[in-house]
């Protein structure tokens, strides 16, 4: 499977490369090599106030690129909160896995149906390409 060249990617913020690569910058370099979809690089700069890509997904008015879906397929985004605020986003890969990455792991192929993640999940975006 594609997804499988992208696991054990070192974590690096705003990591966009093979090299190093954040929660949305994994999800950049997937869509660039697997969908050919070049992704906004939106690197925090433009906007000192924000600390957290997932906002981009959340708020809509940053990325108007994706759409909130209620049934995901794989390419989709998944956004993840934590006491409500958006912090984190994977790749949908099938009906229960995602590509993720974290501070704290090596990019990796987990089960967003898990409880730790399921009670988290905040919402589905699909990209406007991929409708």
């Amino acid at each position: 499977s594609w997804v499988k060249k992208y696991v054990g990617i070192p974590f690096a913020y705003k990591g966009r490369t093979p090299a190093g690569a954040d929660c949305y910058g994994l999800i950049c370099l997937a869509y660039r090599n697997e969908y050919h979809i070049v992704l906004p690089d939106y690197l925090y700069d433009d906007n000192p106030n924000r600390n957290d890509i997932a906002r981009l997904f959340y708020d809509g008015k940053s990325s108007p690129v994706w759409r909130m879906v209620v049934f995901h397929q794989p390419g989709d985004i998944v956004l993840f909160h934590t006491q409500g605020v958006p912090f984190h986003c994977g790749l949908i890969i099938d009906d229960q896995y995602m590509l993720h990455t974290s501070e704290k792991i090596e990019s990796c192929i987990e089960r967003f149906t898990r409880p730790e993640w399921r009670n988290r999940v905040l919402a589905f975006y699909r990209h406007k390409e991929m409708s």
